[in-house]
């Protein structure tokens, strides 16, 4: 699947502002999308999706879901490290139905929420339950930014115009490294935290004691950190080759290699929150990046709308198994009805 690492939802905005970052994102859609369409000829995007290769795009949704697995799996190694155990099932499950709430209800019950929301059913703490996708989308984000690396620097000759996204991608890495760091190094005396807290304000040296609290359990997990690093890798090996069997559906001359590049390129782009589920974004982006490797506009636009038709698919997917799943009660016979206000404690 297309690992999103965007926020799951707005919960904690205030309504009036929820109001305008709403008609922002729409605003930026609506003008993003009109600017690509505008310079494009629909007939051909129209041929080129009613011509796709229909194995390919089979083959294209199977990957999507066996993304889905590899994130439940990701995620249940997450939630062990507290003895959290609802079974990968139950993981799969409310992974799927966290694509639905995504996709097609993206304002008011986000995708992480639920999940979130499933985890402390399952008999995770309102604050584990948190951290557990804090840390989970950590990963996602490391290895995404590493394969962008990797590839940047091997066309960074070839392909000029994306150098000057290595540096931010470079810094981007060392963030995320160094969070990981704090997360799974142990710190036996604490005196760089009694040095840091000393130097914040009340209310931020608290949560950040709440925080190292809740870090603790992940402390001197240095294999565990390998396997989700190894689980994350294949998952974006999996999201390349998923655009790619895009390509081959649409019958595009691009190798297989060159989207090592365009796809972490784009889902950067994308993580943008800035428009409505990457509306606009989604066109703008691979329409320049595919324009690279001599990928016409037409061509480019229809791999976009297919990239988003597949995506819903797997959404509604997800909402079948919401409207369908059995297992009404989690680990500790918590209903599993879409109450979220316990994630607010």
């Amino acid at each position: 699947m297309v690992e999103s690492h965007s926020d799951g939802g707005d919960l904690n905005v205030r309504p009036g502002r929820k109001r305008i970052f709403f008609w922002v994102k729409l605003f930026v859609s609506v003008g993003l999308f009109s600017w690509v369409v505008s310079r494009a000829d629909l007939g051909p995007v129209i041929t080129a999706i009613s011509g796709a290769d229909m194995s390919w795009l089979l083959l294209g949704l199977v990957s999507q879901i066996f993304g889905a697995a590899l994130i439940a799996w990701r995620w249940g190694l997450v939630l062990s490290m507290r003895d959290v155990t609802p079974g990968y099932a139950f993981l799969l499950k409310s992974t799927l139905v966290s694509l639905f709430f995504r996709q097609f209800l993206p304002s008011v019950i986000g995708g992480d929420a639920l999940r979130g929301h499933d985890a402390w059913r399952a008999g995770a703490t309102p604050g584990f339950a948190v951290l557990s996708l804090f840390v989970d989308r950590l990963f996602g984000l490391l290895s995404l930014s590493l394969f962008a690396l990797c590839a940047l620097l091997g066309v960074r000759h070839a392909v000029p115009e994306l150098s000057v996204v290595i540096v931010p991608v470079c810094l981007a890495v060392a963030l995320i490294l160094g969070m990981l760091g704090l997360l799974y190094v142990r710190h036996e005396d604490g005196a760089w935290l009694a040095w840091v807290k000393r130097r914040l304000p009340a209310k931020a040296a608290s949560l950040l004691d709440r925080s190292v609290t809740g870090f603790q359990v992940f402390h001197g997990r240095g294999g565990m950190m390998v396997k989700l690093l190894l689980i994350s890798l294949a998952l974006q090996v999996n999201v390349v080759s998923f655009y790619w069997m895009l390509a081959q559906a649409l019958g595009l001359e691009v190798p297989y290699t060159a989207f090592y590049v365009i796809v972490p390129f784009a889902i950067f782009v994308m993580m943008m929150p800035i428009t409505i589920n990457g509306i606009g974004l989604r066109e703008t982006i691979f329409v320049y990046l595919l324009g690279l490797w001599g990928v016409g506009g037409e061509p480019a636009l229809a791999l976009a709308w297919l990239e988003f038709g597949l995506i819903l698919v797997v959404g509604a997917i997800g909402g079948l198994v919401y409207l369908y799943r059995k297992d009404k009660y989690g680990a500790r016979g918590r209903p599993l009805e879409p109450e979220l206000k316990p994630l607010a404690e």
